[in-house]
Order: structure tokens, then sequence, then C-alpha cells
């Protein structure tokens, strides 16, 4: 039998993720490269799809 995953639903904020163990597809190497550049971005996204959770993410990383 397949052990179900610990996803993220409707969960927006990466310390919660984190804190409650569930899954995560890590982007640190994007986030890295993100912050490292100076240009402004547009997070441009279908709904669902981890926009705020990024935001989130970039926010934890600059604390």
């Amino acid at each position: 039998m397949a052990v179900p995953l610990n996803l993220p639903l409707g969960n927006a904020s990466f310390e919660r993720v984190r804190l409650e163990n569930r899954v995560f597809a890590d982007k640190t190497r994007l986030v890295y490269d993100l912050i490292q550049t100076s240009a402004p971005y547009f997070l441009s996204r279908p709904r669902r799809s981890g926009k705020t959770l990024l935001v989130s993410v970039l926010m934890t990383i600059l604390q």
C-alpha cells in the first residue's frame, strides 16, 4: 500500500510547511538566483500553484 503524501494544500506559510513536516518542492537554487538579481520579477503562475508560498519562502530567507 502506498503511503499518502503530506501535501501543504491550502497552506501558504513556509514556516508552517516546515513545522508540520509537509512535502515541499525545494526551489532553493531558483530563489537564490532570484535574490542575486536586482531586476524586478512578476510572478505569473496559474491559480493554486504556490505563488504565495514562494513569497513566504523569500520573506523567510530575507529575515
